[in-house]
């Protein structure tokens, strides 16, 4: 019996791994490091980046591990979004 998750291909999301091209991203690294967030600390918590809207982006999960969405925290002193 196949499921309606069998039949519906995920999307790509729409973020930059830091850890995959972290030199392109300086700002992000300064951003966590500064933070007292260790490159190696962001990718267990399974960090990503948003160039577009310059934000760490982090998933939120329930107990079981089932991902409801991301939210996040923008790099932007200037941002008056968080």
């Amino acid at each position: 019996i196949k499921t309606v998750e069998d039949k519906v291909k995920p999307e790509p999301l729409p973020f930059t791994s830091i850890f995959e091209n972290i030199d392109h991203y300086p700002e992000a690294q300064k951003y966590l490091l500064n933070r007292n967030i260790s490159l190696t600390t962001a990718k267990k918590l399974c960090l990503e980046y948003d160039p577009d809207a310059k934000r760490i982006v982090f998933p939120v999960k329930d107990k079981k591990g089932v991902l409801f969405g991301f939210t996040g925290r923008s790099i932007d002193p200037t941002d008056k979004q968080k």
